[in-house]
């Protein structure tokens, strides 16, 4: 473990079974990229708020900012997956839990996840405005979680 940044967590006894499973590994922390995860995650779900954008691709960055959010909190405990299928809904159900969200909000965001998938692969209909504000209240709720958790995140 890095004992140099104040960012970087122990990695919890139950996350060992993945890096064992191979479906994370361990990495070299750095503070810079916890907190570029971060922004990154900040600027998307701003910029989804942005009526310059279409329903669809406020969708796809309010999506990505929730991404960066949770791929961010799995980071500060030293691991990041390998790449292998289905890995971003493994992030987004691994870093709901450990963020304390409620199950019905993980569920919501593993949806999401979903049609983010669809509309990135396969393009399928358009979003409905109504589901932009959904996640984006969504992507709130579970930033202002990831304070609670992470204040030294975010300070």
């Amino acid at each position: 473990m890095n004992t140099t940044s104040t960012l970087i967590r122990e990695l919890p006894v139950e996350l060992e079974v993945l890096l064992w499973s191979r479906q994370f590994l361990r990495v070299e922390f750095n503070e810079f990229s916890a907190l570029r995860m971060l922004s990154s995650a900040v600027t998307g779900l701003h910029n989804a708020k942005s009526k310059v954008y279409g329903t669809t691709g406020r969708y796809l960055m309010a999506n990505e900012g929730i991404y960066s959010l949770c791929l961010g909190s799995i980071y500060l405990h030293g691991i990041l997956p390998l790449g292998q299928e289905g890995y971003r809904a493994l992030v987004i159900q691994l870093a709901s839990e450990m963020m304390k969200l409620p199950f019905i909000d993980r569920d919501k965001l593993l949806l999401a996840n979903e049609r983010f998938e669809e509309l990135t692969y396969h393009n399928i209909v358009p979003v409905e405005h109504q589901a932009v504000i959904d996640l984006l209240t969504l992507g709130d709720k579970a930033m202002l979680q990831a304070q609670r958790v992470y204040p030294e995140w975010f300070s």
